[in-house]
């Protein structure tokens, strides 16, 4: 059985939850991090599925193509020559305009999220290339995407003064 990994933003959870189950339904393992429970080192356990998967798939929306996280998981992906099936879960994004290695791919659309959708992204999964041996060494861990604020946060509770361009 193949093992698919789906990188998604949280703000689109309710679109990569039903195509995890139309995935699901017809016996293809997909992980998603809400497979995660209290007490992991979230960024260790998802670059751990990604170098077991044998197929990621990347739920294209504006939301993933601007977080941070995707973008990581997107990279260290890449680096590890896995095949990765791009899936347009909404609108918002110009194709066209998509860099590599999206801009490469053929992207399978799920908007409709109907049953032709659905086998779409199935058929895309069944017909991926099998997944290489990972490379040796492999490549470096991207390093955990942590939001701004919270690096903010030590800079303002540091004990030494700011300069002028911290403050700012």
């Amino acid at each position: 059985m193949r093992r698919v990994f789906v990188s998604y933003s949280r703000n689109n959870l309710g679109a990569v939850t039903q195509l995890i189950k139309h995935g699901k339904d017809v016996g293809i393992e997909m992980w998603h991090d809400q497979a995660l429970t209290g007490g992991q080192r979230w960024w260790d356990n998802i670059l751990a599925n990604i170098r077991q998967c044998d197929i990621f798939v990347f739920a294209l929306s504006p939301e993933s193509w601007d977080s941070e996280a995707c973008k990581s998981e997107l990279a260290y992906v890449t680096q590890l020559g896995k095949p990765i099936i791009p899936v347009l879960i909404s609108d918002g994004i110009n194709i066209n305009l998509l860099s590599a290695p999206l801009s490469e791919i053929q992207i399978t659309d799920y908007r409709k999220r109907d049953m032709e959708a659905a086998f779409a992204v199935l058929k895309a999964i069944n017909l991926a290339p099998p997944a290489p041996n990972l490379p040796d060494p492999l490549p470096p861990s991207p390093p955990v995407p942590v939001s701004y604020l919270s690096t903010l946060k030590d800079r303002i509770d540091c004990e030494e003064p700011m300069s002028p361009q911290d403050q700012i």
